[in-house]
């Protein structure tokens, strides 16, 4: 004696039959001559489900799976006069993967998530040292006491008082008035005792406390300082933080992360392949799977003879032999969703493409994204990037849409055409409604920390502990219960968010207590994390072979939780404009490798300088007939460049060829080349030496020429002093040049005195200077040497 439940949940993408849609389908299921129907739907465009979608079987069979008859599921249209042709059949071989053991009254529904068993003991952790808080966290913290204490009365006793929190209303005393300090607080906290009257000043007590309040402050909150010691507001250093940081910190990228690591932010999931594929989500197939319906010979592998597709899915298990005995809980029954639609707001989060392949002759492609959704279509046509196959999108789209109707969301990178019709480079499929219904909560992952606000604010329309009561509520848990704002109980499981949080800095970013311990239990079981998935793309014309990948992530907010938060900002990191000012003052020990009329040696000396991989180059004017490899100057270099300071590198941007319609961009080292010429007249100029800087790690320059060598350059010497221009801003003295051209005799060749500075657009707009000595001569004025 088996029992078979069957959760015949809807039909989808049914193809027409016999030039008819099929537009009102009842299911059959039949297994060793016993057969169900289902109720029919009354108009598949309006609501492809059933209303009354869940059916029961008590039927005998075998138990061994050899002997196991298979399950027909026949879809029937019911169309006029009463005919009711089959369009669509589907045969499951082998139900063993629904096999599954009868539930019982008494069944602990904990035991199946271990995770939460071994999450933390129920003993509440104890505190040795005491919480340092900001000002701002302590004032969130002062409120919520106060709002405890209206609540609770001062009838409570000593024993149900947490440590902190007794901690928490000594603080209080000094805000409240001393009447209400006596009531309140009478019975929980001891009186303090007297003390003798001290001859120090008050003035001098206030500030030794002060210094206390600040050193302890320090010990916890190294990262809320600047160099020079002074508080920093939250905000200053939330500036160069952005989604990207959190990206990278993922990545394990921490040089573009620095400030993110530094403040112990959360870092995402970064999976590798497409989110339903893990091995924990098993293809969000937990509450229905999909199978495709066929029509005619069934032929294995032909993808292209299903004409529509069946949601549900079946548990089978053995019933009581005896027919008086009650039958076991029945299993899908718990927690099932109203089948009627539902409007959801759906963004698709789209980061980058990782080697896609090209289209054009060129052996590169123009790529850009476009969705479709239902009847809509959306793309970024006007933002397509040119001449790469490793684009960076940063792009959001947000959509609207009715589940189940418009379930499948296409995602696919186009390649921009000029003159012809855009090609499909490849595309993915994800299913929404899979993501809806899936136990997992597919719709939005879950971060490691509760934020109301920040750069990692809060980004769902539920708050934890809402999606905590509703997974419960579909899994046989027990409701959860609050005590106070850090303690939780689920069943006979307590959870302390002292446990959670042992060491944690204190963030004014942080929110609620008891949301945050909400949301540690839910990471404690088997839901989707904050994530980014990586998507093979195919493309139609060549299915089965891999035309590159997409990293993305979709969240799905059902209209009936509320409006959503704004979407994250995922826009790629714009370079800063920049001007590099370079003024060559002069030059020393410069080598001499002419011979004058009177056979003396002498050179001819100018300076170029240029920024690596930009073809613009500067000249200083020439210093004839040097006699001692002295030369003089006072030329200005003037190089407009954009900068990425997050990422430390240069963004150029410049056609590959004159017929190219765009220009390709590039991301290089800051790199600055200066070198020292020979002028000839009747031949080619000599070359003498070379110096190459990176802006952003550069040896330090010497004040004195004396001091200047080439032990001054990280190539000869590993141990000297490296500086950032762009945090220093400017720079003056000696470097050296050498001569690269002969690598087995590298030698000094000449000393260049010259000052460095480094400039913003906007502060170059306001101290204008002219090339050269040409006007304007100012910011400083040069004369002729």
């Amino acid at each position: 004696r088996t029992g078979i439940e069957i959760l015949c949940w809807g039909v989808r993408n049914m193809q027409s039959f016999q030039l008819m849609s099929v537009t009102s389908p009842s299911v059959e299921f039949e297994i060793g001559g016993h057969q169900v129907i289902s109720d029919v739907i009354k108009n598949t465009k309006r609501n492809p489900n059933f209303q009354q979608p869940l059916l029961f079987m008590d039927v005998m069979l075998p138990k061994e799976t050899l002997y196991l008859p298979p399950m027909n599921i026949r879809v029937r249209d019911h169309r006029q006069f009463g005919r009711k042709p089959m369009v669509g059949l589907h045969v499951i071989k082998c139900l063993d993967e629904y096999r599954t053991e009868p539930l019982s009254e008494e069944f602990d529904a904990i035991s199946n998530f271990p995770a939460l068993l071994n999450a933390h003991s129920n003993e509440r952790p104890v505190n040795l040292a005491p919480k340092v808080e900001t000002e701002v966290t302590t004032k969130a913290k002062d409120q919520q006491q106060l709002q405890r204490q209206q609540s609770d009365g001062a009838g409570n006793s000593a024993s149900s008082v947490h440590p902190a929190d007794a901690a928490d209303a000594a603080s209080l005393q000094t805000q409240q008035p001393p009447s209400r300090q006596m009531s309140e607080t009478q019975g929980l906290i001891d009186p303090p005792p007297k003390k003798k009257r001290s001859r120090i000043p008050g003035f001098l007590k206030r500030r030794k406390k002060k210094n206390k309040e600040l050193k302890a402050k320090k010990m916890n909150f190294n990262f809320f300082k600047s160099d020079e010691g002074k508080t920093i507001d939250i905000s200053q250093l939330d500036e160069d933080i952005d989604w990207w940081s959190k990206y990278y910190a993922s990545t394990g990228d921490v040089k573009k992360c620095r400030k993110y690591v530094d403040l112990g932010y959360d870092t995402l999931k970064l999976y590798t392949h497409s989110l339903e594929f893990s091995e924990n989500f098993d293809n969000f197939s937990d509450f229905c799977s999909t199978y495709g319906f066929q029509r005619g010979k069934n032929l294995d592998d032909d993808e292209g003879n299903v004409v529509g597709e069946f949601k549900g899915t079946f548990r089978i298990y053995p019933l009581p032999e005896d027919l008086g005995l009650p039958l076991p809980l029945k299993q899908l029954e718990k927690g099932i969703p109203d089948s009627n639609p539902v409007d959801c707001i759906v963004r698709v989060y789209t980061i980058k493409a990782i080697d896609l392949q090209p289209n054009d002759p060129s052996g590169l492609a123009d790529p850009y994204v476009e969705i479709e959704l239902g009847k809509k279509r959306v793309d970024n046509k006007d933002k397509y990037i040119p001449n790469c196959l490793s684009p960076v999108f940063g792009q959001v789209f947000e959509l609207k849409c009715i589940l189940p109707i418009d379930k499948d969301l296409y995602i696919r990178i186009k390649d921009y055409d000029f003159l012809s019709s855009d090609d499909v480079i490849g595309e993915t499929v994800i299913d929404l409604e899979n993501r809806y219904l899936s136990k997992f909560n597919a719709c939005v992952g879950l971060p490691q920390s509760y934020y109301a606000e920040g750069p990692n604010q809060w980004r769902d329309s539920r708050k934890p502990k809402e999606i905590l009561a509703d997974f419960c509520g579909k899994n046989y848990l027990p409701e959860p219960q609050f005590e106070g704002t850090d303690c939780l109980r689920l069943g006979a499981k307590t959870f302390y968010l002292d446990s959670f949080e042992p060491n944690r800095k204190s963030n004014p970013h942080y929110g609620p207590d008891d949301e945050r311990l909400a949301l540690h239990v839910l990471n404690c079981l088997p839901l989707v994390k904050e994530h980014v998935e990586t998507r093979p793309l195919y493309s139609p014309l060549q299915p089965g072979i891999e035309q590159g990948k997409l990293q993305c992530w979709v969240d799905i907010f059902p209209a009936q939780f509320g409006t959503p938060p704004i979407p994250i900002n995922i826009e790629p990191r714009k370079p800063k404009d920049y001007e590099l000012r370079i003024i060559i003052w002069n030059t020393k020990d410069v080598v001499l490798e002419e011979i004058s009329i009177t056979g003396e040696a002498m050179s001819d000396i100018y300076v170029k300088g240029w920024l690596a991989g930009i073809d613009e180059k500067q000249e200083t004017d020439v210093h004839y007939r040097s006699l001692d490899g002295e030369g003089n100057f006072n030329w200005r270099f003037k190089f407009p460049m954009q900068y990425l300071p997050t990422e430390n590198v240069m963004v150029v941007k410049k056609k590959e060829h004159i017929f190219s319609l765009d220009a390709t961009e590039q991301f290089l080292p800051p790199n600055l080349v200066v070198q020292i010429w020979d002028n000839d007249k009747f031949s080619a100029d000599d070359f003498l030496g070379t110096l190459e800087l990176n802006l952003s790690s550069m040896p330090a320059p010497k004040k004195k020429s004396r001091q200047c060598g080439v032990d001054q350059l990280p190539a000869y010497n590993k141990d000297i002093k490296l500086i950032n221009l762009f945090e220093c801003k400017r720079a003056y003295g000696y470097w050296p040049c050498v001569n690269d051209e002969k690598p087995e005799d590298e030698r000094l060749t000449g000393k260049i005195e010259m000052e460095l500075e480094l400039l913003t657009a906007e502060e170059a707009a306001l101290r204008p200077a002219g090339l050269g000595q040409d006007e304007p001569n100012e910011n400083p004025h040069l004369d002729p040497p």
